[in-house]
């Protein structure tokens, strides 16, 4: 399972100027969040960090793979992924809004779990409907399912329970 820790920066010990960091989230951290749309995958996040004394500038970018269903037919996938982020953090001891891309943290703050952020970044970038063709595993749909998905609906004698209560519906 992974660390809470595998994914704090400890920015109060970094000295002022450029830093670079290696990430990678793989099958333990996808499968330790709860509810993840993401069942696995192989991401690497490069991370770019320029600390001056009251700020911080992150630029991230993730590049790999990741496994999710197929949203017609249900197929497992493979979906690469190529995006990039960016957050400033501000230090500060004034009590401020945190806004979409730049969050405030208490001047005495020495480090920042970057776990969610990488799960939002990834999970933003993803199309509303995934399907077999952008994957790199498959070209296209099961046809099986498709067939199933396509087929009419036969129609079904009604169920005397519903009928019951339509009768008791009609008496008023």
């Amino acid at each position: 399972m992974a660390s809470d820790k595998d994914f704090v920066l400890k920015f109060g010990s970094l000295s002022l100027g450029d830093h670079e960091f290696t990430f990678r989230l793989d099958q333990l951290y996808f499968k330790s969040r709860i509810e993840s749309l993401v069942t696995n995958g192989n991401v690497v996040v490069l991370l770019f960090v320029e600390k001056t004394e009251r700020h911080l500038s992150l630029m991230f970018k993730l590049n790999g793979e990741i496994t999710r269903v197929c949203d017609i037919c249900l197929s497992e996938l493979n979906y690469p992924i190529k995006c990039v982020g960016e957050l400033m953090v501000k230090l500060t001891d004034q009590k401020l809004e945190n806004q979409v891309d730049l969050i405030h943290l208490s001047s005495n703050t020495i480090e920042l779990d970057l776990e969610d952020l990488f799960y939002d970044t990834l999970v933003l970038s993803l199309p509303m409907k995934i399907k077999c063709s952008d994957s790199s595993n498959r070209e296209e749909c099961d046809k099986i399912i498709l067939e199933l998905l396509n087929k009419p609906e036969e129609e079904s004698a009604p169920n005397p329970e519903w009928q019951k209560l339509k009768n008791l519906f009609n008496k008023n």
